[in-house]
């Protein structure tokens, strides 16, 4: 036998050992490899001797890197200048994609294509590394060559729906997955995943019956027992689901058992007693997970949602694709014209007092509190001065600014503030002239406390010291659990916040305001924009860093606040992003909003802090159509679920809007529906669409009924808080 058959011969009895191994034949696998390495060494096939050797090591000890550095070893010279055969090329690019080193897998995979440039192996396995980095439509491209090569290459077909079914299009994976089979119908990995995309699609019972097929062909595919158990667990069959969860943990505790811990509890089974009954050789508990009540809580928003998900994505999508229509490079203007367009009514200050609008289309604004006579304002972003106008307030009842951090929609309309500040006392002298006149007092020209964050304060730092205006009390920094006192009459306390705000990463800030009396406190919370974890301050892109589990937001929280003692907690979505639906996302990393909570760190927080009455807000203008949908769903299914497992009452939940009205004092919400107040704890909202198709929320613990007695109670609330009359607002 010449070198070209044997080299023949090992490549076709290669895979023979992979798929020994997979099925969990790992000492068959080994005794084949051995056999095969001293059959190369007998040869002669050096090149070969060290690659099955190196195959030994990765099966028999896992150490990837130890495997590539013995082949490496043998063929790395030879590779840089050519003259190995591509076959071997590959797998040493795939002993780096198995260390997680998918950079340096396509480096090999493309020195194996340079000395083969039909190796439609490593074109395949090219593609798996691209979409391992994320890029899904790359690897298609990758897998689509190598079919093009080898129309007959079911694994490219697999890997072809896998990344479909990544890209939320199940219906096309199951296409490709059923393509695979018809190639290799003992393809268990294929069953496998035509029954994760049929779970996503919400057919838990078809999805289960693939597994059993996988399973059937492979009875060691841990991937489907585990998969077995979500399906069974979401169709009801707990006791079932937590058999196979059971399975899947004995054989890989690291990471599986705190999913079946998890499901334990939501059975409300005793985990130690199944454990013993399921998890073999585990006397003790492990340590606890640090993430183990986040991970329920992500396992409960990707179960529970699932169905909705792909409605509250699509309908994002759709919305993002607006801003990219105006971002697009080109003008619609003519070059051959020269235009002036005035885009405000009047000059000076006025703008600051708009006239009333009947919509509420692509409003920012911000936070006011009133406080025994005294008024503290905190980010006030876009249209922040009208919303604040047309609700009754006025820039006499301004005392305190506080601003988290230097983005505009937090901080667009300071300024104008200051401007008006500066108007507001310039009017008080030309008053008090008048009052000199007629022997009265003189009136108090205004004084404001401004805190700001080391960001918004380098943004404003030239307005700030051009000069001591006569309105400024005082100016503050506000760095993480730093306190002051507010002019008026409370107290501020200054709290963590990971969020990027191009002038830093790590100095966004949140705030606990105390307010009342020490026998009668009421807390105030405000997350501000802020991710779950801290940022890593080496990615180019805000990136999530969870690698200290006691720097997550809602335990930074908890410094200073015991879970039930905040009254009202404010909560910045931010928005929502697939991954905190994507079940194949296991790093908490990967599944968490980096710069923002989004809706899994939104109900973590607010689990995990237990407010008497959550206000979600802040969302992202992509969210206009299924805000509503979302916290409904939110607060009646996850967290009733997630508190019901834990014995306590779920908090209320609604999300903030501009009829949203808080009494501090005794805690109850403005009702909409009979413009008096109702106990926060029972507050109900309900969603109301102008003509403009601009959808508005309003409060009530009664929601009325139908849709003609919700437009009567609109149009009544609305013209009482447009004249001013009743509601809160002070008698004439």
């Amino acid at each position: 036998m010449d070198r070209s058959e044997r080299v023949a011969r090992y490549q076709q009895q290669s895979p023979i050992a992979d798929d020994m191994a997979e099925r969990g034949n790992k000492d068959e696998a080994l005794r084949l490899l051995e056999s095969l390495r001293d059959e190369a060494a007998a040869a002669g096939d050096k090149d070969y001797e060290a690659f099955f050797d190196a195959e030994w090591i990765n099966y028999s000890t896992d150490d990837h890197a130890r495997a590539a550095q013995r082949l490496a070893d043998k063929i790395g010279d030879a590779a840089q200048s050519g003259g190995v055969d591509s076959f071997l090329l590959c797998s040493l690019g795939l002993y780096h994609s198995q260390q997680g080193d998918e950079d340096a897998a396509i480096a090999w995979f493309d020195k194996a294509l340079e000395e083969n440039p039909k190796d439609w192996k490593a074109m395949r396995q090219r593609g798996v590394s691209l979409s391992e980095k994320g890029d899904e439509d790359a690897a298609i491209e990758w897998y689509d060559k190598a079919l093009e090569e080898n129309p007959k290459d079911w694994r490219a077909m697999n890997h072809r729906g896998a990344s479909l079914a990544t890209k939320g299009d199940q219906d096309a994976a199951i296409e490709w997955y059923d393509k695979a089979l018809a190639e290799n119908p003992k393809d268990w990995d294929a069953m496998r995943s035509r029954g994760v995309a049929l779970s996503n699609k919400g057919d838990e019972d078809a999805a289960i019956v693939w597994f059993d097929k996988a399973l059937e062909e492979n009875p060691e595919d841990w991937d489907a027992m585990w998969n077995m158990g979500v399906s069974l667990f979401n169709g009801g069959e707990k006791d079932a689901a937590i058999e196979w969860l059971g399975k899947a943990a004995r054989q890989d505790p690291s990471r599986w058992e705190q999913d079946f811990i998890a499901a334990c509890k939501l059975a409300g089974k005793d985990v130690s007693e199944e454990r013993r009954k399921w998890v073999s050789d585990a006397p003790a508990l492990p340590p606890k997970d640090p993430f183990g009540e986040l991970r329920l809580m992500i396992n409960l928003i990707r179960t529970r949602l699932k169905e909705q998900a792909a409605r509250y994505l699509d309908i994002k999508k759709e919305a993002e694709g607006q801003l990219t229509e105006f971002l697009k490079p080109e003008s619609r203007l003519p070059e051959d014209r020269s235009l002036l367009m005035v885009l405000r009514k009047w000059n000076s200050y006025t703008p600051a007092l708009p006239a009333s609008a009947e919509d509420e289309r692509s409003r920012g604004g911000g936070y006011f509190i009133w406080h025994q006579g005294h008024g503290t304002v905190i980010d006030p972003g876009f249209n922040f001065v009208e919303n604040f106008h047309q609700a009754g307030g006025r820039i006499h009842d301004i005392h305190n600014i506080i601003l988290t951090h230097a983005h505009p929609d937090h901080t667009a309309e300071f300024e104008t503030l200051r401007t008006l500040l500066f108007e507001y006392n310039d009017n008080l002298r030309e008053l008090n002239k008048t009052r000199e006149a007629k022997k009265l007092p003189p009136l108090t020209p205004k004084r404001v406390r401004f805190f700001l964050n080391n960001g918004a304060f380098r943004k404003f730092a030239g307005m700030l010291s051009l000069r001591e205006h006569e309105f400024t009390d005082r100016v503050a920094t506000l760095n993480s659990g730093s306190e002051f006192d507010l002019l008026g009459g409370g107290r501020l306390r200054v709290l963590p916040a990971y969020h990027d705000e191009l002038l830093s990463c790590d100095q966004s800030v949140g705030v606990l305001l105390t307010l009342g009396t020490a026998d009668e406190p009421r807390r105030i919370l405000l997350t501000s924009d802020t991710g779950l974890f801290p940022l890593n301050p080496e990615s180019k892109k805000p990136t999530a860093d969870a690698s200290k589990p006691e720097l997550e937001i809602g335990k930074r929280y908890l410094e200073s606040v015991q879970p039930g003692d905040v009254d009202v907690m404010l909560v910045h979505i931010g928005s929502i992003k697939p991954d905190e639906f994507d079940m194949q996302k296991e790093k908490i990393v990967e599944a968490c909003y980096p710069n923002h909570l989004g809706i899994i760190g939104t109900a973590r927080v607010i689990a995990m802090c237990r407010p008497k009455l959550a206000v979600v807000s802040e969302f992202g203008e992509e969210m206009r159509d299924f805000r509503f949908d979302l916290i409904k769903d939110l607060s009646d299914t996850v967290l009733r679920l997630y508190f019901q497992d834990k014995g306590g009452q779920s908090p209320q939940v609604v999300p903030g809007d501009l009829a949203f009205v808080y009494s501090i004092t005794d805690r109850t919400v403005l009702d909409c529906a009979t413009r008096d107040w109702s106990p926060a704890e029972k507050i109900d909202f309900w969603e109301h669409r102008s003509k403009t198709d601009e959808p508005s929320i309003y409060y009530a613990e009664t929601v009325p009924l139908t849709d003609e007695k919700k437009l009567d109670n609109v149009n009544l609330f609305c013209s009482h808080r447009k004249a001013h009359d009743g509601l809160y607002f002070a008698a004439d």
